[in-house]
C-alpha cells in the first residue's frame, strides 16, 4: 500500500520527465528541420558530382581546360562532407526520438499520479485537521490564511479586470481623436464638406465613448476600493465646439475645433497614464500574493506529508 511520501516522490518524478520531455521534444523538432535541410544540401552535392561525371556541357569545359578531375574531386569532397553532416544529424535525431519513446513509456506508467497524491494529501488532512492535535491547529491556522489570501487575490483580479476595460476604452477614445484631428488639419487645408463630415464623426464616436469610459471608471474606483486603492479617475470632454465649426465655418473655428481636440488628447491621456499605472501596480500586487499562496500552500502541504498521525 502505498503512502503519501511515497506517492508524492512519484509525482516528482512525473513532473521531472514531463520538463525533460519537453526539452526533448523541442530538439526533435530542431533536428527535423536541420536533418531536411543537410538532406536537400546532399541531395545539391551529389547531383554536382553526376554533373561532372556524365558527359555534359560543365564536364566538357572542365576537360577542355584541364581541370575536371580537381573540380570532381572538390565536388566528391564537399558531397562527403554533406553526407556525414547528413547521417550525424540523421543519427542524433534517432537516438532523441528514442529517448522522447522511453520518456513516453515511463510517464504511461505514471499517469494518474496526481490524483492519486490529491486523494491521499486530502484524507491525511482530514485526520490531521479533526485529531484536536498542536498540528491540527497549525493547518487550521494555514489554512486560514491561504483562504484570506484567495479572497485578496479575487478581489485584485476584478480590480485588474475592471481597469484593463477602462484602458480599452481609453485607447479607442485616443484612436477616434488622433482621426479627428488628422481629417481637422486637412479641414483647415480645404479639405471642404466631407473631412468636414468624417472629422465630426470621429468627434461624435469619441464622444459616445468618453459616456462609456466614465462609468467605466466609476467601476474602477469601486474596485479599488476593495483593495484599499483610492484613485481620483475622471474625463471631462465636451461638445468639441461643435456649433461654432457648423456654423461659422471659418478658420479660427475650425483651429478652435483643433486645439480643443488636443486639450482633449491631453486630459484623456493624463486617465491613460493613472490606469496604466494602477494596473501596474495592481499586477505587482497580484503577484506578490500568488507567492504567498504559494509557499503557504507548499508549507501545507510539507507539513501534512511529514505528519505523524
Amino acid at each position: 500500500m502505498e503512502n503519501l511520501q511515497q506517492v508524492q516522490e512519484k509525482l516528482f518524478e512525473k513532473k521531472r520527465l514531463e520538463a525533460k520531455l519537453s526539452v526533448l521534444r523541442s530538439q526533435n523538432r530542431s533536428l527535423e528541420l536541420q536533418v531536411s535541410g543537410l538532406k536537400r544540401e546532399l541531395e545539391s552535392q551529389q547531383e554536382d558530382v553526376l554533373r561532372l561525371e556524365r558527359v555534359s556541357l560543365s564536364a566538357i569545359f572542365y576537360s577542355l581546360i584541364g581541370q575536371k578531375e580537381d573540380r570532381l574531386d572538390k565536388e566528391k569532397a564537399e558531397a562527403y562532407s554533406a553526407k556525414l553532416k547528413y547521417d550525424t544529424a540523421v543519427l542524433e535525431q534517432k537516438q532523441v526520438f528514442g529517448q522522447i519513446q522511453d520518456m513516453e513509456e515511463q510517464l504511461r506508467g505514471l499517469a494518474g499520479i496526481e490524483n492519486r497524491y490529491a486523494r491521499l494529501l486530502h484524507e491525511k488532512t482530514q485526520q490531521i485537521r479533526n485529531s484536536g492535535t498542536p498540528q491540527g491547529e497549525e493547518l487550521l491556522e494555514l489554512e486560514s490564511r491561504i483562504t484570506e489570501k484567495q479572497a485578496q487575490k479575487k478581489e485584485i483580479s476584478e480590480a485588474i479586470f475592471a481597469g484593463n476595460r477602462a484602458m480599452n476604452t481609453v485607447n479607442e477614445i485616443l484612436s477616434d481623436l488622433s482621426d479627428a484631428e488628422g481629417w481637422g488639419i486637412w479641414d483647415l487645408a480645404g479639405g471642404g464638406l466631407v473631412s468636414d463630415l468624417i472629422k465630426h464623426s470621429c468627434l461624435d464616436e469619441a464622444q459616445e465613448k468618453v459616456q462609456k469610459l466614465q462609468e467605466e471608471l466609476l467601476r474602477f474606483r469601486t474596485e479599488l476600493a476593495d483593495v484599499s486603492v483610492d484613485a481620483q479617475l475622471q474625463v471631462n470632454v465636451d461638445g468639441f465646439l461643435r456649433f461654432a465649426d457648423y456654423f461659422f465655418d471659418g478658420l479660427f473655428a475650425d483651429w478652435a475645433v483643433l486645439d480643443h481636440i488636443n486639450d482633449s488628447q491631453g486630459e484623456v491621456t493624463k486617465v491613460q497614464c493613472q490606469v496604466r499605472q494602477l494596473l501596474s501596480d495592481l499586477t505587482t500586487r497580484m503577484n506578490g500574493i500568488n507567492d504567498t499562496i504559494a509557499q503557504l500552500e507548499q508549507e501545507k502541504e510539507k507539513m501534512v506529508v511529514n505528519a505523524s498521525v
